[in-house]
């Protein structure tokens, strides 16, 4: 009965094909990859990531490949094995080679070199999905007419740890400090050891251990129309299990890689078989929509000493911030359940068991809390959101019936949409200064990097307050879903409402303010945070507090040529240095999320202009980190997060923003797609949700839904609901 859905790639993949065809300078890849991969490909022409922060990962090992060495690899995550320190470098004919050209996929990287001599050196980087090890290869090829001799040597260093603690596993990469010892186990392989853990290092037969000089060597002559393959196998962990893999591989390194690259297209086909393809005329659009998807292959941890299989990680590459933060997991809370249900529902009962009321997430290993002294405020909203949403894609409503602590997950949500408050007593505004465990005034809200105190935000805060309402109307019909109506959520709300307009709004600035009740004498002050445009579409706003933060949404306040600010340009607490939330650019998903909302609210001119000009995102980076800045293409370097799960908020816009794809509570589904003025035509194919199978084709003013062997057609504005009078089950 379901429409059968023939293409899981998207066509616009034609377009990468041909995009890294440039990189012919590679002179041919030692991996014959499959096709659907190239989606995700990027080169140095288009590539503006520093090599400190290039990496791949696979959910079992991560490393750092930076890409101005042909050789060097630096860095070995594969938890709970850490070697931080860890280099794996070359040297041909005594020298380093800098690196000329590469190609980044999520899961392996080719670089390539020319030398003095006429050759071309190749080396890959593969990461082996079945356990914690890599494979590296050295193609040469000598394309002219005279034998080249050669002498290669690769040199191996760093200490090691396991950290099976949740404290190892926060932001910051993990760093190991126990000595190793090097101990040669034959003329091919060396450990690392430190004590029953090791590194364990495996040549091919054209390439062996030399003792004296503590190194790989190889003195060959590459014959004249020919070419030389050498391999290398890493792997990690305990020293008779990383014998065992390495052994393995060495022993039929071609047929390895050949395994590696099926299970990668495995995994690409299985994320188009959960998710939608997307294409359009704009390759600038379906490449944004690509390269956001990223995360989902590369933050996918299945480790068994991990509490939770899968672990979608916040983040991942070169080992950086592992542990999970709901509000980076909050912000793709569409998605995340669309793409991965079960999973997503494993990560909310984790998230309400380890606790939100304190600390911001926690940490993979035993699930203990991230930072237990310190609190995010949005956690309410966030959990709130990603259960709402759970149950809108799967139509699982038993979830808010399961027990947790002393009573129900729906329990617990109401008690979170519920904090700080007072039911016994009128609605009022929160200070978030009296629930900061720091007492720090509320700045870990936003964590501003102002050198001048007075200009923090903090205490009673519009965006925090203003977010409440949202959390009660959800809380409120989340419970008449369970059969128990809670309408008092509703009026409280209203009241939230009205409060929130009186005590803050200024129609003068068109702008909340917010107060500082415990200064003598009393402040108040006025951020001019990206913040507040989270209150669009939310309720919460009427038609002055709409239309007045819609007028700040231009190029003299918040937007510049290549993004969207955190800080308008004029705000006194703007700080250079301090990208996220301090003005110069912006946390990932703020403008993708802003401008998925304006989508929704039938504001589709104010979502383009912020979509047009953050599409570079897609062309310009193999994967999206904590931040970008708004008037240069630049990306946040200094942190370790340079792969973030909300990155997959840009998916997350276009499918539900864009196409506006709103799953209901009751089962039905609505689709009302908005053309961006920069394509002409687009469409998502196989989207699955609540038991609907369809795609949706948009060309200028109409569109067609193709649904159970059925075209559905429609003008643009006018919506298509699927399921109504439908027996959609729960």
């Amino acid at each position: 009965m379901r429409h059968c859905i023939t293409q899981r790639v998207p066509e616009g993949m034609r377009f990468y094909c041909l995009f890294c065809l440039i990189v012919i300078l590679l002179n041919g890849c030692a991996i014959d990859h499959p096709a659907s991969m190239d989606i995700f490909s990027i080169d140095q022409t288009a590539s503006i990531m520093r090599p400190e922060n290039l990496g791949i990962a696979n959910g079992k090992i991560t490393t750092g490949i930076p890409c101005n060495d042909l050789f060097r690899i630096e860095g070995i995550w594969a938890p709970p094995y850490v070697s931080s320190d860890f280099v794996f470098s070359g040297k041909l004919n005594g020298q380093p080679v800098s690196n000329k050209t590469f190609r980044w996929w999520p899961f392996y990287v080719d670089r390539s070199s020319g030398t003095e001599d006429s050759l071309t050196v190749t080396t890959s980087t593969v990461l082996n999905p079945e356990g914690r090890s890599l494979i590296y290869s050295i193609l040469i090829k000598n394309p002219e007419h005279n034998d080249v001799p050669l002498n290669l040597e690769f040199t191996a260093s760093g200490t090691l740890d396991r950290m099976m603690t949740d404290a190892d596993w926060g932001f910051s990469a993990p760093h190991s400090s126990s000595p190793v010892v090097l101990i040669a186990t034959g003329s091919h392989q060396v450990l690392l050891r430190q004590g029953g853990q090791s590194v364990v290092i495996t040549s091919g037969k054209d390439i062996g251990w030399d003792s004296t000089g503590r190194c790989f060597r190889s003195q060959l002559r590459v014959r004249r129309n020919s070419e030389t393959r050498i391999y290398f196998t890493i792997s990690v962990g305990p020293t008779d299990e990383a014998l065992k893999q390495s052994v393995k591989i060495a022993d039929n390194p071609e047929a390895e890689i050949d395994k590696v690259k099926k299970t990668y297209g495995k995994r690409v086909e299985d994320l188009f078989n959960r998710l939608p393809a997307f294409n359009s005329d704009n390759h600038a659009l379906t490449a944004f929509y690509n390269r956001s998807l990223v995360p989902l292959l590369m933050n996918r941890w299945n480790v068994e000493e991990f509490k939770l299989k899968p672990f979608y990680s916040t983040g991942s590459v070169r080992g950086g911030c592992i542990g999970d933060y709901l509000w980076n997991i909050g912000e793709c809370q569409e998605i995340l359940s669309l793409f991965d249900p079960e999973a997503t529902k494993s990560h909310i009962r984790q998230f309400l068991e380890t606790g939100v009321k304190h600390g911001f997430g926690f940490c993979p290993v035993a699930g203990a809390m991230l930072h237990p002294d310190y609190f995010y405020p949005i956690n309410q909203e966030k959990v709130i959101g990603l259960t709402c949403n759970y149950v809108r894609n799967t139509g699982d409503i038993g979830i808010l019936r399961e027990k947790i602590g002393n009573g129900t997950i729906l329990d617990s949500l109401v008690s979170q949409a519920l904090f700080m408050d007072d039911l016994s007593r009128p609605v009022s505004l929160i200070n978030y200064n009296d629930c900061d465990p720091q007492h720090k005034g509320g700045l870990s809200h936003l964590e501003l990097r102002t050198p001048i105190g007075r200009l923090n935000y903090t205490n009673v805060m519009p965006d925090l307050n203003g977010r409440r309402y949202q959390s009660y109307i959800l809380a409120s019909q989340l419970s008449a879903l369970a059969g128990v109506p809670r309408p008092d959520l509703i009026a409280r709300a209203e009241e939230l409402k009205d409060l929130l307009k009186k005590q803050l709004w200024d129609s003068g600035r068109k702008w909340f303010a917010f107060s500082i009740p415990d200064s003598v004498p009393p402040l108040t002050e006025y951020r001019y945070t990206i913040q507040l445009f989270y209150l669009f579409g939310s309720g919460a706003l009427d038609q002055e507090e709409e239309d007045g933060l819609l007028s700040h949404l231009n190029d003299r306040e918040f937007l510049s040529e290549y993004g969207m600010h955190s800080l308008a340009k004029h705000d006194p607490a703007y700080f250079q240095p301090d990208v996220d939330n301090g003005g110069p650019g912006s946390c990932t998903s703020f403008p993708l999320n802003i401008a998925k909302t304006l989508y929704l609210m039938g504001k589709p001119a104010e979502a383009d202009d912020i979509m047009k000009r953050i599409l570079w995102w897609g062309e310009r980076m193999p994967y999206w980190g904590d931040s970008f800045y708004a008037d240069t293409v630049r990306y946040r370097e200094e942190t370790p997060l340079q792969c973030t799960i909300d990155a997959t908020a840009g998916a997350q816009c276009i499918i539900f923003g864009m196409f506006g794809i709103k799953p209901a509570l009751d089962g039905t589904v609505m689709i009302n797609p908005v053309l961006p003025s920069f394509a002409k035509e687009m469409s998502l194919r196989g989207v699955k949700i609540r038991g609907h199978v369809f795609d949706v084709i948009v060309k200028e003013d109409s569109y067609n839904v193709e649904y159970r062997g059925k075209t559905i057609k429609s003008l643009t504005g006018h919506a298509i609901v699927l399921g109504a009078g439908e027996s959609l089950g729960s």
